[in-house]
């Protein structure tokens, strides 16, 4: 008996892709399971396998989805296909016959994604900076009233 190998993030993309991603689940489980839970694990594992790094999930982001604290992400139908570029602004290609060289510019599936990540990490980070000046006034604050500094009200 021949086995056939399967890539298994291809295979449960694929099956995203077509609305049917709870079919990835074990059928050693006999369905004798939560499926929002089970698809909502599927799709974290598929956004954590995304081939561009910077679009993954923080374990943090993961682990809030999980616990649906927030939506799972809506992720493309089809998986990407990672892409190395030289230069962001364009990439040289040659043509057919090999014998023109062209320049492409740089297109991204992407794009849209990455945006919405660098806009995502640049609220985080000024929340995270936001905490830490309200941690050290507040510090710094019962610092002063121990040191009987404190103004009144």
């Amino acid at each position: 008996m021949e086995r056939h190998q399967i890539n298994i993030v291809e295979w449960v993309w694929k099956l995203y892709g077509e609305g049917s991603v709870i079919e990835a689940a074990d059928p050693k489980l006999c369905g004798e399971f939560d499926e929002k839970q089970v698809e909502c694990l599927m799709i974290v594992g598929l956004w954590c396998a995304l081939p561009d790094y910077i679009m993954r999930p923080s374990i943090q982001q993961a682990i809030q989805v999980l616990n649906f604290k927030v939506p799972v992400p809506v992720l493309p139908s089809k998986l990407p296909v990672a892409t190395y570029l030289a230069s962001a602004v364009s990439f040289s290609k040659f043509s057919d016959d090999n014998s023109t060289y062209q320049s492409v510019p740089f297109t991204s599936g992407y794009s849209e994604m990455r945006e919405r990540q660098r806009k995502r990490r640049e609220r985080e980070r000024t929340a995270k900076e936001t905490r830490e000046m309200r941690e050290r006034t507040t510090k710094e604050t019962r610092e002063r009233v121990d040191r009987g500094e404190a103004e009144r009200v």
